[in-house]
């Protein structure tokens, strides 16, 4: 094995050592782009992830790359990552002060890329419809009155292994927690088809839960089907009670 060999590996296991010891930051959504149209009409689809080391000042110092085909990696690159990341802050409690005292630290964290079918070429694409069945109320939620939308990102890659991720949060981590329950059950999801070929499509799916009358264990649960070109949203509400007539003789 040459010198230049073991000084390589050398340097990955260090890499490797570092980052398992490094806190992890929330990963960062980097966008939805089209992706990469061939002359043969052949469409180039997919996710791209990178993992950056980031040190106390909030800059990368490592990043790595990971994602097919190499094109994407390569568009990726070129699209770049951000300048400045907030740094991680590591605290601990002072008990001499009786306070919190919170110090930059160096991080890990990833940046995600999507890549999706052109949005010109839609309209010539076949997208299976999509049945999210709406979650049931939490019933803690009912008793302490929370209210909100979540919405729930599915990215469908060609292979059909859908990555779910929070866009917009309730606020509330018992709803956040339902609507993503709810949708992880309606897997799998299906891609798109163009021209016969499988590629990407990324879905947002609003879920809305609403109090409009006393707390009722009986939440609906009715399905209703959504598509990639229009945001519908899914409404968790529980049934109103009929008020009684009054009769007089």
């Amino acid at each position: 094995m040459s010198k230049l060999t073991l000084l390589l590996l050398s340097s990955l296991l260090a890499t490797s050592a570092i980052a398992d010891t490094l806190p992890v930051q929330p990963w960062q959504n980097m966008g939805e782009y089209d992706g990469i149209v061939l002359p043969n009409d052949k469409i180039i689809t997919g996710m791209v992830t990178a993992t950056a080391f980031i040190n106390e000042q909030g800059h990368i110092e490592q990043t790595e790359w990971q994602g097919e085909p190499q094109e994407l990696v390569e568009l990726s690159q070129r699209t770049g990552l951000p300048a400045y990341v907030e740094p991680y802050q590591s605290c601990t409690y002072d008990e001499t002060q009786t306070q919190q005292i919170c110090t930059p630290s160096a991080s890990q964290k990833e940046f995600r890329f999507f890549y999706t079918l052109p949005k010109h070429l839609r309209k010539e694409a076949f997208t299976k419809p999509v049945k999210i069945q709406s979650p049931p109320y939490p019933a803690l939620a009912q008793e302490k009155g929370e209210e909100g939308t979540v919405i729930i990102g599915a990215f469908v890659p060609p292979t059909g292994s859908t990555f779910l991720y929070t866009i917009k949060s309730s606020g509330f981590r018992r709803l956040d927690k339902a609507a993503y329950s709810a949708v992880h059950a309606s897997l799998p999801l299906h891609p798109a088809t163009y021209k016969k070929q499988p590629v990407a499509i990324a879905y947002q799916i609003p879920i809305k839960f609403s109090l409009e009358s006393e707390p009722n264990t009986d939440s609906t649960k009715a399905e209703k089907t959504i598509d990639s070109t229009q945001k519908t949203t899914k409404n968790t509400k529980k049934p109103k009670r009929k008020k009684a007539k009054n009769t007089k003789k």
